[in-house]
């Protein structure tokens, strides 16, 4: 299967020597659950395993999954989320405003974390 998206390189890395730790995102295919066209930017991981490449899963904006943290299935993060940890958005949940995901945490089904909510465990 083709990939969904592209990790794209951190322009300043060479600039001023030192490792990004989050890296944005562009999409390689139309994602019509999320309004997202190919081409279109995304938010930012900090590796592949953030991001599931199967599915309608996706970050935007300025969202952020890094750690072991893993968005699947037709979830999405978007605005100022971050997820982190071990933390994990999948089946059509939602995590948005500058809500934050870490320790173990699942949320999962039709469920939303908005606003400056905060799961952690």
């Amino acid at each position: 299967m083709a990939k969904k998206y592209a990790i794209l390189p951190d322009q300043n890395a060479d600039q001023y020597g030192y490792t990004p730790t989050r890296f944005r995102i562009r999409a390689l295919r139309d994602i019509p659950e999320h309004g997202v066209k190919a081409g279109d930017l995304g938010g930012f991981v900090q590796s592949e395993r953030n991001l599931s490449q199967t599915g309608a899963a996706w970050i935007s904006g300025d969202a952020v999954a890094m750690g072991e943290s893993r968005i699947e299935n037709d979830a999405i993060a978007r605005d100022q989320a971050v997820l982190s940890s071990y933390a994990i958005l999948r089946h059509r949940a939602v995590a948005s405003g500058q809500s934050r995901m870490d320790g173990q945490a699942i949320v999962q089904d039709h469920a939303q974390l908005t606003d400056s909510s905060h799961i952690g465990g």
